[in-house]
């Protein structure tokens, strides 16, 4: 009876520690926000009034930093490895609704920030932003939703970004 309840006890153990480790390298991996991105991709890209695109390193990227360099930093976009924009200002209200509510699943792996109060933001309609904190400073994953008249669109910024305060 004593040599049962060992065993028990170590195969809970074993299986607690596995389900743990398993749900940890589960959540908030880039490339579970990249695939979650693409999912939404796939399935506006042929909307009417939707505009869906992808930079990589020698597909555009540089110049969409450049672009990019005075809204967010230099810095912060200097780490940026993938950038996907999907465009939707000409799309129906209802596109755009459903769009914003998208926008919902990255909450399970990404924490959600309030950059309507950021004076660089705060003149926008519509700002919804997600990140995953890879360190203190460090960012790997970076989500944000900007409506502004009628000009709208979600940009997801894949890499390791430094942010600085």
């Amino acid at each position: 009876m004593k040599h049962f309840l060992k065993h028990l006890l170590l195969f809970t153990t074993s299986l607690v520690i596995s389900t743990f480790i398993q749900a940890q390298t589960n959540t908030s991996t880039p490339k579970s926000v990249e695939e979650m991105v693409q999912k939404i991709v796939e399935r506006y890209e042929e909307v009417p009034g939707v505009e869906c695109v992808t930079l990589v390193k020698g597909g555009g990227l540089d110049l969409a930093k450049m672009m990019f360099n005075k809204q967010f930093g230099k810095d912060f976009m200097r780490g940026v490895s993938a950038i996907t924009i999907i465009n939707y200002g000409d799309a129906s209200p209802e596109v755009c609704e459903a769009l914003r509510k998208e926008l919902d699943v990255f909450l399970n792996v990404l924490e959600e920030y309030n950059l309507s109060e950021n004076k660089d933001f705060s003149d926008n309609n519509f700002v919804r932003c997600f990140a995953a904190k890879a360190g203190p400073q460090t960012l790997c994953d970076f989500v944000v939703a900007l409506e502004k008249d009628d000009s709208k669109s979600i940009l997801y910024m894949a890499g390791t970004i430094q942010v600085k305060k």
